[in-house]
């Protein structure tokens, strides 16, 4: 299309174009065809950033994007032409991919990166001192997502630019890596419109790196390999999963952190059970205000506001980078994400079904760290669904423990990811060097004013070598526990009182112990027999607080006192094992296994997993969600220790009327130290009010149905309909490092694990007549 007013790109997957607003455009398969129609928008309608006057070039212009397209030969039909488009396979490079990607050159600061269909991402490229670490060759870390990786002052090194989502990105200049902070297609100063997690991301991040593997400023590892790696948690660590799964040659590692599996049944909807926070947060990337589910508006602001992912966008654009500016033109094609999150029936074929993280794992040859805070308020703990999907051949190790979203940022965890790229990145024993410490003391002394230190001494006296050997010949799966109880250390600082190895995921040490729901919040090892009768609670979430967060400040603090509240009177039911006679581990998924009745066709539950201490709290351990309507199995899947929920649409079925019947509520995993003394406890209620960030949407939120009536809830608990919970223990074991204190943890000490006060008495109320 010579001298047209229009740009055409053929893309991974999909087609777009640009130009005059308001033109039709049909796409044409290769038999002729039409396959997609569409209009091109106009830039403005939806866009905050044509507000702020900075854009007057792109007035009168827009885009228009057609997605999950098969790849092949096409034709843009449009404004009396036509064009010949190619949609481009993920797995197949173009023939030019080596002149035109790897053969750019890259500086240091703010720039551009072409990918493969011809698009420029916004980079940011940042050095080590210099006077510290020389002029380079250095190992490069890449940080890829649509925060603000980009912007000039994202990875500094200054304490002032310190912002929560870039503390790992310094500290890796502070230990001498270059690091390259590249926006996603869609954010930041890069071409292109957004959907969350989409595969052309996944396909830009592989040649990001491959285009910073081939600069000369980049190390190369003994066997000419370039010294390349990847960082970052939540979206960053999805980023990876996504990137890995592509295996670019040149990366050497990734170390996605704060991550989880499929889409559907896990942060975003958890037992099927709509998480509006979440809706929430994903409402930040949307490029105009929404309203997500609850009535609840978002809280992040527009992407272009103040405050928002792209707020520095518009300085850029005034400041005259007119490639910036062209790049915003198919803003407006980004997917709202949030019906799509919240409100999509099932897993199969929604507008997410993409955003698969275990079928990104299945075809991941990178080596890879995965690391995971098993009460993280943000992604949860689903990040132990990845494991068994790797390849064999796949070097895969996992850093779990309890904790925070953030715990990345602290000692316990930092030192983990250091490590593993000391290792595969770096070919270095690992270190923390002064500037890292005084970097790492300086951002967070507002939670922790003793100080923090990251230490690597189990790697003294050892060459590079024999330390790569010793970690390589080491069981991958480490956990760690008690984290915020450690020897020597304040409670609830980011340190972990011992850890424990495991070869594989789930470990075969934690053995299946049943125990039956009974009468007077017993939980007893022998079957009940006949003749009890049911339990029973009125389903009530408005008695919940939407979270339990109150006025506690950032949950990173330490012993942070959250406002986490027993069940209110004949709202649910609670249940105890008798005290354990020895320290016991729990580790592992759990399952509640209920025989339910209710009033309702359908409702959501949340079962809370604890340890029942002898001073008469209770800690948080874990909390599992279901709709009951989506509580088929995947029987393939499906184990006594973890009910593996279908989410296929042909399996939704509502609770049969007047009858009990059997649902088994998922206990995501977790890890934890029940000492000598204490019960492991369960709580049975409507779902809310138990994880600090996340509201639960539940059904019937006044506790009444359509017809004004309580709904209320039957649990069986005699011979034949046996409710019960089965939980993983390990009764033996050997610590990898550290050792257990013996005294009881101050409440509250352990990290993202609130505390109570255990009252289990008066919760039933009498079960209605069938």
């Amino acid at each position: 299309m010579t001298d047209s007013p229009f740009s055409v790109r053929g893309s991974v997957l999909q087609v777009s174009v640009t130009g005059p607003a308001g033109t039709a455009v049909e796409l044409l398969d290769a038999a002729g065809a039409v396959v997609r129609t569409g209009e091109i928008d106009r830039f403005g309608d939806r866009l905050a950033l044509a507000d702020l006057g900075v854009t007057d070039g792109l007035k009168g212009l827009g885009g228009l994007v057609f997605r999950h397209l098969e790849p092949g030969a096409y034709t843009l039909r449009l404004d009396g032409e036509e064009a010949p488009v190619t949609v481009l396979d993920p797995f197949v490079l173009p023939d030019d991919f080596d002149a035109r990607v790897r053969g750019q050159r890259l500086d240091e600061g703010y720039g551009y990166v072409e990918v493969r269909d011809g698009a420029l991402l916004s980079v940011g490229v940042s050095f080590p001192d210099r006077a510290r670490w020389g002029d380079g060759p250095y190992p490069t870390l890449v940080q890829y997502s649509g925060y603000k990786d980009a912007k000039d002052d994202f990875a500094t090194g200054d304490p002032a630019n310190e912002n929560i989502l870039n503390t790992e990105a310094n500290l890796a200049l502070h230990c001498g890596y270059a690091v390259v902070g590249a926006a996603i297609r869609g954010s930041g100063g890069s071409e292109g419109s957004f959907l969350l997690l989409e595969p052309i991301q996944g396909t830009d991040g592989h040649d990001v790196v491959e285009a910073v593997a081939a600069q000369p400023w980049v190390a190369r590892k003994r066997d000419g390999a370039p010294k390349v790696g990847m960082i970052g948690r939540s979206m960053p660590g999805y980023e990876q999963l996504l990137v890995a799964s592509y295996n670019p040659p040149s990366l050497a590692a990734v170390t996605p952190a704060a991550v989880g599996g499929r889409p559907y049944g896990a942060a975003g909807r958890p037992g099927g059970v709509v998480n509006v926070a979440l809706a929430r947060g994903i409402a930040g990337w949307q490029v105009d205000p929404v309203d997500p589910p609850g009535g609840i508006p978002q809280v992040q602001p527009p992407r272009f506001a103040p405050g928002g992912w792209d707020d520095w966008v518009a300085e850029r654009i005034a400041g005259g980078d007119e490639v910036c500016e062209r790049n915003q033109l198919l803003r407006g094609q980004a997917v709202d994400a949030v019906p799509a999150w919240a409100f999509v029936d099932q897993e199969e074929g929604g507008v997410l079904a993409h955003a698969d993280g275990e079928e990104w794992a299945a075809r991941t040859h990178v080596p890879t760290l995965v690391l995971g805070a098993w009460q993280d308020q943000e992604s949860g703990p689903w990040f132990t669904d990845l494991l068994d999907r790797y390849p064999d051949d796949t070097v895969v190790r996992l850093a779990a423990y309890n904790g925070t979203h953030e715990e990345t940022r602290f000692p316990l965890a930092a030192a983990q990811w250091l490590e593993f790229l000391a290792f595969f990145v770096r070919e270095e024993l690992p270190a923390f060097p002064d500037a890292a410490a005084r970097y790492l003391d300086e951002v967070t002394a507002y939670m922790f004013p003793e100080g923090l230190e990251v230490r690597f001494d189990h790697w003294a006296g050892t060459t590079f070598d024999e330390a790569l050997e010793a970690y390589r010949s080491s069981p991958p799966l480490v956990v760690w526990f008690d984290n915020g109880w450690a020897p020597g250390r304040p409670p609830g600082y980011p340190y972990a009182a011992f850890s424990v190895a495991f070869d594989r995921w789930p470990p075969p040490e934690a053995g299946a112990r049943r125990w039956y729901l009974a009468p007077d919040h017993r939980l007893d090892a022998a079957a009940p027999g006949e003749g009890a009768r049911p339990l029973g609670f009125h389903y009530d979430p408005s008695v919940r607080p939407r979270t339990s967060k109150g006025d506690a400040p950032d949950v990173n603090h330490p012993c942070v006192e959250y406002d986490w509240q027993p069940p209110a009177g004949g709202r649910g039911l609670q249940f105890a094992t008798p005290p354990f006679d020895r320290d016991t581990l729990l580790v592992g998924t759990a399952s509640v296994d209920l025989w339910l009745r209710s009033t309702a066709a359908d409702l959501d539950l949340e079962v809370v997993l604890s340890e029942v201490r002898p001073d008469g709290w209770e800690t948080f351990v874990q909390a599992g969600a279901l709709r009951a309507s989506s509580r088929a199995l995947d029987d393939e899947r499906s184990t006594e220790l973890l009910p593996w929920l279908s989410y296929r649409r042909d399996d939704v079925a509502p609770l049969p009327v007047g009858e009990f019947t059997l649902v088994r509520v998922p206990v995501p995993a977790a890890a934890h130290l029940v000492r000598a003394g204490s019960s492991l406890g369960i709580t049975v209620t409507a779902a809310g009010g138990n994880q600090p960030h996340w509201e639960l949407d539940a059904q019937w939120p006044e506790g009444v149905d359509a017809h004004g009536r309580k709904v209320v809830v039957d649990v069986a608990v005699e011979a034949g309909m046996a409710s019960s919970v089965v939980l993983p223990l390990v009764h033996s074991w050997v610590p990898r490092d550290g050792h257990p204190r013996p005294d009881l943890p101050p409440r509250d000490a352990l990290r993202r694990q609130p505390s109570r006060r255990w009252r289990p008495a008066g919760l039933e109320v009498p079960a209605p007549p069938p």
